[in-house]
């Protein structure tokens, strides 16, 4: 199995020269499963650079296919759709997954007031009804010899993490979600007294909803061979002011892949005023952590043409 990161940046992209080592684009992977199938996890700024490398291949001649995941519709996992070059040729077969809105998204996506090109001008995309589908939370299915898993996510709108089985090879995206801790907590926030005391039900139900959906994060992320988590924000920032935003900090992308024994943690989504000094400072103090403790764990920072293979 092979993973290629063409964008790793969250919310919006970054031409900025301190980013150059980690890169400016928004989320986009390529990942290629043992039978060769192509799967693309999002359509951020970074998908245009993908395009133009596909074009160089099988796609060039109109002879290409691809899967192309949306974990949710936030602008910066789609915006690349109309800039992706492998829709033009006709011949090119494209499949797409995601919430019902994936046929909406399409048709906002080429609506003429908002790019020049309509999209029944565009050949690959022409009847492409029939091979949109929509995800549900927790559901499996499969493409040609690999298994796909659906994962919940703790994020504003419908957002789906995948998990990808190809033989022997686990790959997991957890791209934009928040520790349930806060959020949960935050309901209750006029009975403050009542979760201090841990004795108290109303607290005692409190941590077993956090815990039970902590699990279930852990179990779709269980022996992950690579598993990119969202650490958009450090563990001090999150904890300031960037509760209840939907992302998520190094410390709890940690906790989830040690409990779930996953070989390879990649952070991922990066604020886009995350310089590339302050991104190898956190990636540093990952590692000393893990190695304080003594775990078995890889952590690496994506970064655009960055691959893995395993």
């Amino acid at each position: 199995m092979l993973v290629r990161f063409w964008g790793v940046r969250g919310s919006l992209p970054v031409p900025d020269k301190n980013v150059l080592k980690y890169g400016g684009n928004t989320t986009c992977l390529e990942i290629r499963c043992n039978d060769d199938t192509l799967i693309i996890l999002d359509a951020g700024t970074g998908i245009r650079k993908l395009g133009k490398a596909l074009m160089k291949t099988e796609f060039g001649k109109g002879e290409g296919e691809g899967h192309i995941f949306f974990s949710h519709a936030h602008w910066d996992h789609i915006i690349g759709i109309p800039f992706f070059e492998p829709f033009w040729p006709p011949g090119n077969k494209f499949y797409f997954y995601g919430a019902e809105y994936v046929e909406e998204l399409l048709d906002l996506l080429f609506n003429h007031t908002y790019f020049p090109i309509k999209r029944e001008n565009i050949k690959s995309l022409l009847n492409h009804t029939e091979r949109i589908k929509t995800l549900t939370f927790n559901s499996e299915f499969t493409i040609g010899e690999n298994k796909i898993k659906i994962i919940p996510l703790n994020h504003p709108g419908k957002t789906f993490g995948y998990r990808i089985e190809s033989g022997d090879s686990v790959f997991v995206s957890a791209f934009d979600t928040e520790p349930y801790e806060h959020v949960l907590q935050a309901q209750f926030i006029k009975q403050q007294d009542l979760l201090e005391d841990e004795s108290n039900s109303v607290t005692q139900e409190i941590i077993k909803t956090i815990r039970s959906l902590d699990d279930q994060l852990i179990t779709a992320s269980r022996n992950a061979d690579v598993l990119v988590f969202d650490t958009m924000y450090t563990d001090d920032e999150f904890k300031q002011s960037k509760i209840a935003w939907g992302h998520s900090h190094p410390q709890y992308a940690m906790k989830i892949a040690l409990k779930a024994n996953a070989k390879r943690l990649i952070l991922f989504h990066h604020d886009p005023n995350r310089t590339d000094e302050q991104m190898d400072e956190i990636v540093s103090n990952c590692r000393t952590y893990i190695k304080k403790i003594g775990a078995n764990l890889e952590v690496m920072g994506a970064m655009e043409g960055m691959t893995i293979e395993f």
